[in-house]
């Protein structure tokens, strides 16, 4: 399938192939290839980095393979009950997700209600950690412990993963701006319509609720 990659107001116009390739005739779509690209190099930085705040790379490891397939759920999970009608007349549709519908908001959820329901048995040790002990806390969930120094950390964390988001978008775009010399801004109407069904003919979160 075609898709169709605009800059309004650049004037620029790309038709792309949203699949990569075809594995076992199942498609590979270029989505998911970059996300995946973006998991590989978050995990990379954060095994060449985690020695500096006083965590194993052994315990980092066991955390992207809790994270990652957590995340998958949490957003899986959220966009189904948005979308229920979508689904509740054929079950297996849930566990698709190879057909799309993956909400960023699920992930941030589960990364919430990690901080709110860990156990501490599944909490690895951090320097952050360490110093939540050593100061008489408990390094768990808020509902378990008493202690919120893990939901705070989870909660920073997110936070700053948005601003690191927002921050490089801003200047990928001064940046093709500046190459480009045009101008970024969409028209009002377009803007209000949604940039997803007005630039490529589809929305990415149907349901609307005021999020997206």
């Amino acid at each position: 399938m075609q898709q169709v990659v605009s800059f309004p107001g650049l004037g620029l116009e790309f038709h792309l192939s949203n699949i990569a390739f075809h594995i076992a005739s199942k498609p590979i779509y270029w989505y998911g290839i970059l996300i995946m690209c973006g998991v590989i190099l978050a995990v990379v930085y954060a095994s060449r980095r985690c020695s500096a705040f006083g965590i194993k790379q052994d315990d980092m490891y066991d955390c992207v393979l809790f994270a990652v397939p957590l995340g998958i759920v949490c957003a899986r999970i959220y966009y189904v009950i948005f979308e229920w009608e979508q689904y509740k007349n054929d079950l297996s549709e849930v566990f698709a997700i190879w057909h799309g519908g993956l909400a960023i908001y699920g992930g941030i959820l589960g990364g919430i209600l990690t901080g709110l329901f860990c156990v501490p048995e599944l909490c690895w040790s951090s320097a952050a950690g360490d110093a939540c002990l050593a100061a008489g806390g408990q390094w768990g969930g808020l509902f378990y412990t008493g202690d919120p120094s893990l939901f705070i950390a989870q909660i920073v964390g997110i936070l700053i993963t948005i601003a690191f988001v927002a921050i490089a978008g801003i200047v990928l775009s001064l940046i093709v701006k500046a190459i480009f010399k045009g101008n970024l801004r969409v028209t009002d109407e377009d803007e209000a319509l949604g940039l997803d069904v007005a630039a490529h003919g589809e929305s990415s979160y149907p349901a609307f609720i005021g999020l997206d």
